[in-house]
């Protein structure tokens, strides 16, 4: 949180500033009012008035800054915030896919919600209000000194042990505050995952699995939170407990010094007041103090991500893939053996078939030709160059990998082959002919397309980017028989592709427009 603070140190410097004003008219206010109040022992009401003006006057001023801290307040968190969720995204994006999918997509989502409002509330919010209590309890502690410096020891002595003795929950609270946390996680990975699979659902008549997980994630999170509730709560009781007391014991002194004509009766108005700040601002510190250290496992979730990173120095292939060589290609999942000691060589321009039934490894090994997964064995080589070597998002620039079942946004046709990127609306609908979809509209949104369409879909966002090397997955499988002739058209008769294809079902046909088969 502190490299957030020191990004913005002259927005938080100002926000100080505000907030010893406040704490500056706070007390002046409270000195002015037991000012006044030695005046009416003495029947001086002309001069009561006057002095009870006055601190009425610093008292609105305070409630004036007050007004405008809070909306900086807020202006300052919600910047320091942004900065935060962009520094997960740059995170996100230097993810491979194996790091990626390590958590589920709910759970990145709830990094940038509810782990978001945590820092808010529990963070920054509270970290001001240390701030603005501390700047109370210091300039209180100055308007002591000068009454007498028995109040002051006093007073100290009490502030200590009201700090320390609730601390002893510190360490409970914290860990207690991480399984809180990993319960939010929980709900949004697990309930996610249940709503996404609302339409199968529905057709088996099983929508009650979605009431039997929020409910149960649900009844998780409530047993976390009580679990955290009832130690900060134990720690909040001993705190008021000791602030009551302090409150108390000064009191009694003060009123002790006053009759004993060492300090005036107005005295014990200003040194109750003064005190109080003290003591109120004692006793919640280490309570906000208690909540601002439920976001450090937050702070250290982020940090190990980012550190855990593959931010090795890479290579970046300027030159054009001119072939893609395998070496004693293997890979294993678990205790499995998926295929092994695969060799051979694609080349540019050419087309090649890997066939072979359902679950015999063809999609693995498209996601390793695809950068996806790293953990092969053997080697893989680009213009003789280990891959390992080089840097992914080089090679994405001139490789398309296209997925049997694509992701489509929530959009228009147009931006889900553009993907946002800035291209003429020419080109999109030269690519939208060129997959079949010349019937549709670009601007019509793409989710209410069927299966076979979003597959073409996923085709011309590498067609309209170029790439010369496309590898898919299935991508005839939703198709019917027209439109996959037409598709394998554009595709393998185009002699400035390589092109690598899996099928389970190889069409003699399109015998004489291959290279090459690979067979699992």
């Amino acid at each position: 949180m502190i490299k957030y603070i020191k990004k913005n140190f002259f927005l938080n410097i100002s926000m100080l500033i505000l907030i010893l004003l406040g704490a500056f008219f706070k007390v002046m206010a409270a000195y002015k009012t037991g000012e006044a109040f030695n005046y009416i022992l003495s029947y001086n009401f002309k001069l009561f008035y006057k002095l009870m003006s006055i601190s009425g006057l610093y008292f609105l001023l305070y409630l004036l800054v007050v007004y405008i801290k809070i909306q900086y307040q807020n202006y300052i968190t919600q910047i320091m915030l942004i900065d935060i969720k962009l520094d997960i995204i740059n995170s996100i994006e230097k993810s491979d896919y194996e790091k990626f999918n390590e958590n589920e997509s709910g759970t990145y989502i709830s990094w940038l919600s509810n782990d978001m409002l945590i820092i808010e509330q529990k963070g920054f919010n509270n970290l001001y209000q240390i701030t603005t209590m501390l700047s109370e309890s210091l300039l209180s502690i100055f308007g002591l000194f000068f009454f007498h410096w028995s109040i002051i020891v006093f007073t100290l002595l009490l502030s200590v042990t009201t700090i320390l003795l609730p601390s002893i929950f510190n360490n409970t609270i914290s860990k207690k505050s991480i399984d809180y946390s990993k319960s939010l996680e929980k709900f949004i990975s697990q309930n996610t995952n249940v709503i996404q699979g609302f339409n199968t659902l529905l057709s088996f008549n099983r929508l009650c699995n979605i009431r039997k997980s929020v409910k149960e994630t649900s009844d998780f999170i409530k047993k976390k939170s009580m679990n955290l509730r009832k130690i900060i709560a134990l720690s909040a009781i001993l705190g008021a407990l000791c602030n009551l007391l302090s409150q108390f014991g000064v009191i009694t002194l003060t009123g002790f010094l006053a009759l004993n004509k060492i300090v005036s009766f107005g005295a014990i108005l200003t040194v109750e007041s003064l005190t109080s700040n003290i003591f109120n601002s004692v006793g919640n510190i280490l309570n906000f103090k208690i909540e601002m250290d439920t976001v450090k496992p937050l702070f250290e979730k982020f940090k190990n991500y980012e550190k855990n990173l593959n931010k090795k120095s890479k290579c970046i292939l300027k030159e054009k893939v001119e072939n893609i060589k395998l070496k004693d290609l293997g890979y294993s999942y678990k205790d499995k053996n998926i295929f092994s000691n695969l060799n051979y060589k694609f080349e540019s321009g050419k087309k090649y078939a890997i066939i072979g039934e359902s679950g015999s490894g063809k999609t693995t090994f498209l996601n390793i030709l695809g950068f996806r997964l790293t953990d092969y064995v053997g080697d893989i080589y680009i213009n003789d160059k280990n891959i390992k070597e080089l840097d992914y998002s080089s090679l994405r620039e001139q490789i398309t990998y296209i997925e049997q079942n694509p992701y489509i946004f929530n959009g228009s046709i147009k931006d889900n082959i553009t993907l946002y990127e800035n291209f003429e609306d020419k080109k999109v609908l030269e690519v939208l002919n060129k997959v079949c979809l010349s019937q549709f509209n670009m601007n019509e949104n793409a989710t209410n397309l069927s299966g076979g369409q979003k597959q073409r879909i996923a085709l011309a966002r590498g067609l309209i980017r170029g790439n010369k090397i496309i590898l898919l997955d299935e991508i005839t499988s939703n198709q019917d028989l027209e439109n996959t002739k037409q598709i394998e058209k554009i595709l393998l008769d185009n002699k400035k592709l390589m092109v690598i294809f899996i099928t389970h079902n190889f069409r003699e046909d399109l015998e004489s427009k291959i290279n090459g088969k690979i067979y699992f």
